[in-house]
């Protein structure tokens, strides 16, 4: 019977230089004088749980400072087994709040990046342990936090791509425009066998850092959801078959030649994938594409 491995770190062999990752978390900077920049003046702070078991969750940024952690003597209490004692604090500063790591044993991570400390900007997103919230800096912070709201229904709370309903109300809105629509469905091969033999934080990882991968290489115009726990779809702007198998092949080809790891242990990440093509339908429904795709991927070898 294979050990179950404890809870640790998953990274994606990426560049984590410090001039690499500016850019993505893209602190602001004060001006000469040290005052606070024209831009952040009368701004409010909140982070909204976006996924967790506190969805929607409000929690507002006002002191000096704000810990979280899984024991009662932290200001925001998340009682999980992948959240540290004392995980985290938010910090405020000349130009809004920092999160700082205490020494977690999973990590906090800004945006799919690992860091110790990290300037935030509005809209990122701050995950702990395997809960996940959305930093807002906004002076009417009422309506940014409506419109984060707003968008949970329709996006998936771990990996903040579409969701399944969004898919099924695109795939509806280009059925009722006639167009031909090409649905590549990819599948995480063995995932419940992966699951058993690594902890379901190392999972979620893996899809987390399966969906950044997958949005880098999906061209805008076409629609990548998350449909279920192991499965992702992409809808492609063309109704071409060729292009699309083209498609799926390259992305299934991309995720095996990358490198996933949890701790010390290497994550075999491999892509199964099938191509359904629909004609031009009126009320043509997403999920019997997925039924149809999921069916010959089932049946394959």
């Amino acid at each position: 019977m294979s050990k179950k491995v404890e809870p640790e770190e998953l990274t994606e062999t990426v560049d984590t230089s410090v001039g690499a990752l500016l850019p993505a978390l893209g602190a602001a900077v004060p001006t000469a004088d040290g005052a606070l920049p024209p831009a952040l003046a009368g701004l409010r702070h909140c982070l909204v749980e976006i996924h967790g078991d506190e969805v929607e969750r409000r929690i507002e940024l006002s002191g000096p400072s704000l810990t979280v952690g899984r024991i009662e003597t932290n200001d925001v209490v998340i009682p999980n087994a992948a959240v540290s004692r004392q995980h985290a604090r938010f910090e405020a500063t000349e130009t809004g709040y920092d999160v700082v790591d205490l020494a977690s044993t999973n990590g906090t991570l800004v945006n799919d990046v690992r860091v110790q400390r990290c300037p935030l900007r509005h809209e990122d997103v701050v995950v702990i342990g395997s809960t996940a919230f959305r930093f807002i800096a906004a002076p009417d912070l009422d309506q940014a936090v409506a419109g984060v709201i707003a968008r949970i229904g329709h996006t998936d709370g771990l990996t903040q791509v579409p969701n399944r309903s969004a898919l099924e109300a695109h795939v509806a809105e280009r059925a009722r425009s006639g167009v031909d629509q090409c649905l590549i469905l990819l599948e995480i091969e063995g995932f419940d066998g992966l699951t058993a033999h690594f902890h379901d934080l190392a999972m979620d990882r893996v899809v987390t850092l399966l969906a950044s991968q997958l949005k880098q290489r999906v061209r805008r115009t076409d629609f990548l959801a998350r449909v279920d726990r192991h499965r992702f779809a992409v809808v492609l702007e063309t109704g071409d078959e060729t292009l699309a198998r083209r498609k799926a092949e390259s992305l299934r080809r991309h995720v095996s030649l990358s490198t996933f790891r949890y701790h010390d242990a290497h994550i075999p990440v491999t892509l199964r994938t099938v191509v359904v093509v629909a004609p031009s339908t009126p009320g043509l429904i997403a999920t019997r594409l997925i039924g149809r795709a999921a069916a010959e991927l089932d049946a394959g070898p």
